[in-house]
C-alpha cells in the first residue's frame, strides 16, 4: 500500500512538474509589449507549485536511492546527501524562475545576468530538472544508460545556475549601492534646488505687504541663508517698529515673536508693551485650543512657548514685567480636556516662572 501511494505521489509530482514546465516556458517566451505585469504574476502563480513539485519528485528519488552517486563529500551522510540534492534543485529552480520573469521589458527590474542567461535557462534548466526528476523517480529508466549520461546535464545546469546566481547577487549588491548613492546625491540636489527656490521667493517679498512672512522666515529654526535674506528684506521697511507693534497687537502675534525670539529689533523698548499684549492674546487663543482641540500631543505648542519666553527675555530689560502674561499662557495648559495631555510646554513655563520669580524677589 505504501509503495502504491509513493508511486502515485511520484506520478502526480512528475505530471504537475511537466505541465507547469510547459506553462513556464510559454511565459518565458512571451514578448508582448505592456504584458510585463502579467509575466511576473504568471511566474509567481505557476513558479511556486513548479518548484514544489520538483522538490517532491527529487525527494522521492532520494528515498529510492537514485542520488547515491552524490559522493565524495566531507563527512558524507544520508542527511547531507538529501541537503545537497534538495538545495541544488532549489537553487536551480530559483534562477530558472527569475530568468523566466526577466523576459524582455521586465529585464530592467531584475539583475542583468539573469536576463542575459535566460535563453539557455529556459532551454536547458527546465528539461534537465525534469529529466533528473523522472530518472530519479524510476531508476530502471536510467539503468541502461551510462551514469554520467544523465548526471552530467544536471551538474552542468547546477554549475551554470550557481554562476548566474552569483553574478546576479553581485549585480544586486552593486545596483543597491549605486542606487543609494544616486538617491542621496539627488536628495542633495533637490534640497539645494528647494533652498534656492525659497531664497528667490523671499527676495521677491515686499517688506511692507509681506512683513509677516519675512518675520517668520527670520526665526532661529530657519536655515542661515534664509534668515539672512529675510533680515535683509525686513530692514528695508521704513516704519519697522510700528509695523511689528501692529502685528503683535493683531490676530497673529506669533509671527512677530518668531522674529523677536532670535533677533534684536531696532527699538526694543517700543515693542515691550505690544509684546505683552500679544502674549496675552495668544494665551486666550491657547486656552481655547487646549480645551477644544480633538487630538493633542505632549509636544504641541512647545515651539511657540519657547518663542514667547525668548521674546519676553529679550525685551524684559525695557520696563515691562512679562510674568503675568506668561502665567496666563501657563494657565491655558490647565484647561480641562476629555483626554488629558501631559504638555511639555507646561514644565518649560513652570521652570521659567520659578526662575524669574526668584530673581524678582
Amino acid at each position: 500500500m505504501l509503495a502504491f501511494l509513493i508511486n502515485l505521489l511520484a506520478f502526480a509530482a512528475a505530471s504537475v512538474a511537466g505541465l507547469l514546465a510547459c506553462v513556464m516556458l510559454l511565459i518565458g517566451v512571451m514578448n508582448e509589449s505592456g504584458r510585463d505585469g502579467g509575466r511576473l504574476l504568471g511566474t509567481l502563480m505557476f513558479g511556486v507549485p513548479f518548484g514544489i513539485s520538483l522538490l517532491v519528485a527529487h525527494a522521492i528519488g532520494l528515498h529510492r536511492g537514485s542520488f547515491d552517486w552524490v559522493a565524495g563529500l566531507p563527512g558524507e551522510s544520508s542527511g547531507l546527501r538529501w541537503a545537497v540534492v534538495l538545495l541544488s534543485v532549489l537553487a536551480v529552480w530559483v534562477v530558472n524562475t527569475l530568468s523566466v520573469a526577466a523576459g524582455s521589458q521586465s529585464a530592467h527590474e531584475l539583475p542583468r545576468a539573469l536576463a542575459v542567461l535566460s535563453p539557455w535557462v529556459w532551454a536547458l534548466c527546465t528539461p534537465a530538472l525534469l529529466a533528473s526528476a523522472l530518472l530519479g523517480l524510476w531508476p530502471a529508466w536510467h539503468a541502461s544508460l551510462s551514469p554520467w549520461a544523465w548526471r552530467a546535464p544536471l551538474v552542468a545546469v547546477l554549475a551554470l545556475s550557481v554562476l548566474a546566481g552569483a553574478a546576479a547577487l553581485v549585480q544586486m549588491v552593486v545596483a543597491s549601492v549605486t542606487t543609494s548613492a544616486a538617491l542621496e546625491q539627488q536628495a542633495v540636489i533637490d534640497r539645494a534646488a528647494e533652498r534656492e527656490k525659497a531664497l528667490d521667493e523671499l527676495r521677491q517679498l515686499d517688506p511692507v505687504k509681506d512683513l509677516g512672512r519675512l518675520l517668520v522666515a527670520s526665526a532661529a529654526a530657519r536655515p542661515d541663508q534664509l534668515r539672512a535674506v529675510a533680515l535683509e528684506r525686513i530692514t528695508l521697511h521704513e516704519q519697522l517698529t510700528p509695523a511689528i507693534a501692529k502685528i503683535l497687537r493683531g490676530p497673529w502675534p506669533d509671527q512677530a515673536m518668531d522674529y523677536l525670539a532670535a533677533n534684536d529689533p531696532p527699538d526694543p523698548a517700543a515693542l515691550a508693551e505690544p509684546l505683552r499684549e500679544g502674549i496675552l492674546h495668544r494665551a486666550k487663543e491657547l486656552r481655547s485650543a487646549v480645551r477644544n482641540a480633538h487630538t493633542l500631543r505632549p509636544t504641541d505648542y512647545l515651539y511657540e512657548v519657547h518663542n514667547i519666553l525668548a521674546s519676553a527675555d529679550r525685551l524684559a530689560p525695557h520696563g515691562v514685567d512679562f510674568r503675568p502674561a506668561v502665567r496666563a499662557v501657563r494657565a491655558a495648559f490647565d484647561e480641562e480636556r476629555r483626554q488629558p495631555v501631559d504638555f511639555e510646554a507646561r514644565r518649560v513655563l513652570d521652570r521659567w516662572l520659578k526662575a524669574h520669580d526668584a530673581v524678582a524677589k
